[in-house]
């Protein structure tokens, strides 16, 4: 039985590579949003990340310029393969898996390759999600093998994979954060021996021990992307936050606001700045009162990004103090997005908070279903009902079991996963979909799961 679900695992990762090679409508490589302003042509750019760009390099300096994107696609479809096939294989030993379970299981991790097509045809895609959305298959299964095994290495194990993610896309820090809530799980469960005072100390003792090292780990990955910057290009490690936090703070901003700012040049550059966004219908005035009202906000982000940049560079330009240097005035608009947003954000803290949490309930939908307007509110509802019976199913199955499942840790784990991506998500910057979707199937492999468990207790019973 053994050997013919080994064979079986080998005959899903051949198929899996053939899926993704013939499957998804792109035989080879395909050019996403970001590739060519950010990745495939090696240079400096604000707020990315190393890895990815040093993945292109090393390509394109072993293959040359007209073969490396090629071989970037096929790399990046076998470590997809190689990624999945590794969760699959675990999941399934763990819980004892048969055959067709383990082809479910299997079907249900590739969803998230297919939900987002056509617009990004993961792993095909040259964006750095190709290789996040994989990854993060091998991240749960570090901290699963931590919960499932009792050994606290593997959450160190965690923060340190989930740094080594950030270095490729800087979204992914969220997940120190699911390694902390993992750990501090981690210790109530293992924590039972001993007095309660002591087992209190204790857990605070590693905890703090735990929290010191995810630190420098995250400080690690901020020095390493500054030391990339500076080698490399002899630029700053320059704060992309700022533009992130500028977008908010101009779509939450009244005309009103324009008294907050003393400087002149800042007035100015307020003042041209909320004159366009009137007339682009980019503040929250305009949003529409319904459940679509995320989709203007993220236009309106992103357009009140790029009219920022370009009005403070005219006001700069205009008093002759716009830095020659295309760095040096990268950071000048970094910093005058950094003053806008410093008085903005504390005056209008509640509606910025506001729209950050309006956005969640879509970005929840992202993490389980497709975005469709003739049906939104069924969607809605229907991802309300899914969370609900995956987090009531979980802990049902573990009760009328008599102990705690691992079917139903490892829902726990996908549940705060997606949470967390969501929160963070649209509380820093704002949730498309593809920022969203990592844990489409392992939800539904989760709730397979769950079902299948259900059945067994009924059959036996």
């Amino acid at each position: 039985m053994r050997k013919s679900i080994k064979y079986l695992y080998i005959v899903l990762g051949i198929l899996t590579i053939l899926l993704f090679f013939f499957g998804q409508g792109v035989r080879w490589y395909a050019m996403g949003g970001d590739t060519e302003a950010y990745y495939i042509y090696f240079g400096h750019h604000i707020g990315v990340k190393p890895l990815y760009p040093l993945f292109f390099h090393a390509l394109n300096q072993i293959f040359g310029a007209e073969r490396y994107l090629y071989a970037a696609a096929v790399i990046q479809i076998i470590v997809a393969a190689l990624c999945i096939m590794t969760f699959v294989r675990f999941v399934g030993e763990r819980m004892k898996l048969d055959k067709i379970s383990t082809v479910i299981l299997w079907a249900a991790c590739l969803i998230p390759f297919w939900l987002l097509l056509p617009e990004d045809p993961i792993p095909h895609t040259l964006m750095t999600e190709s290789f996040t959305y994989p990854f993060l298959y091998l991240y749960v299964v570090i901290v699963l093998k931590g919960v499932y095994d009792g050994k606290e290495r593997y959450f160190y194990y965690s923060v340190l994979f989930a740094v080594f993610m950030t270095l490729i896309r800087g979204q992914m820090l969220f997940l120190a954060a699911v390694s902390l809530v993992s750990y501090f799980y981690f210790m109530v469960k293992t924590g039972q021996n001993g007095g309660k005072t002591g087992r209190i100390g204790r857990m605070a003792g590693k905890a703090a021990v735990f929290l010191v090292v995810m630190l420098l780990l995250v400080k690690s990955e901020s020095l390493l992307s500054a030391g990339y910057e500076k080698f490399f290009f002899d630029a700053p490690n320059q704060d992309y936050s700022a533009q992130t936090q500028v977008q908010k703070a101009l779509f939450c901003a009244d005309r009103e606001n324009e008294g907050l700012f003393t400087d002149e040049i800042e007035r100015e550059m307020f003042q041209r700045i909320y004159a366009g966004m009137e007339q682009e219908k980019t503040t929250y005035r305009y949003s529409p009162k319904d459940l679509w009202s995320w989709k203007h906000t993220t236009a309106s982000f992103g357009a009140n990004s790029y009219l920022a940049g370009d009005v403070i560079r005219e006001v700069l330009a205009e008093r002759n103090l716009l830095s020659a240097d295309e760095i040096e005035a990268e950071s000048q608009v970094l910093d005058y997005s950094g003053r806008l947003s410093g008085k903005l954000i504390p005056k209008n803290w509640l509606r910025c908070l506001t729209v950050s949490v309006g956005m969640m309930p879509a970005g929840f939908v992202s993490t389980v279903l497709m975005h469709k307007r003739s049906i939104y509110g069924l969607i809605h509802a229907a991802t309300l009902i899914l969370y609900l019976a995956a987090m009531a199913g979980s802990i049902l199955i573990s009760r009328w079991k008599g102990k705690l499942l691992k079917e139903t840790e490892y829902m726990w784990l996908i549940i705060i996963l997606a949470t967390v991506n969501v929160v963070s998500s649209n509380l820093v910057h704002f949730g498309l979909q593809r920022y969203l979707a990592y844990t489409v199937g392992m939800f539904y492999a989760g709730g397979y799961l769950m079902v299948r468990q259900l059945f067994l207790i009924w059959k036996k019973r």
